[in-house]
């Protein structure tokens, strides 16, 4: 099972998708964000932790995403992490992952 899915459907982490994209933004990582590129891989693995239970989100986040992060523009990569990590990751998170993340979130499509 991977430990995370690249999907973004909790009602807290939709509401600050726009912080993520400026904070990408003024880190410098928009166009790479937009490319097609490992370090933009990376980068959209982060929009899957929601899908992930909120006690797994710390782990998945420092063996798997930081584990994976690409040597390119690592000072940028990590300026953004960080800012991931002290928003919505640590114990002491403005949005701790008890707010945002659940495992049981429906997959859901605008298919009919």
């Amino acid at each position: 099972m991977p430990c995370f899915l690249p999907v973004d459907m909790s009602f807290q982490m939709l509401k600050s998708k726009p912080a993520r994209h400026r904070k990408l933004q003024q880190i410098g990582l928009a166009a790479e964000f937009q490319s097609n590129s490992e370090t933009s891989t990376w980068l959209k693995s982060f929009f899957g932790l929601p899908a992930l239970d909120p006690h797994e989100v710390e782990d998945c986040f420092a063996f798997v995403v930081m584990n994976n992060c690409p040597d390119s523009k690592s000072d940028l990569l990590c300026k953004f992490a960080d800012y991931v990590f002290h928003n919505y990751i640590s114990d002491s998170a403005r949005y701790p992952p008890t707010l945002w993340a659940s495992q049981d979130i429906a997959i859901r499509t605008t298919n009919a």
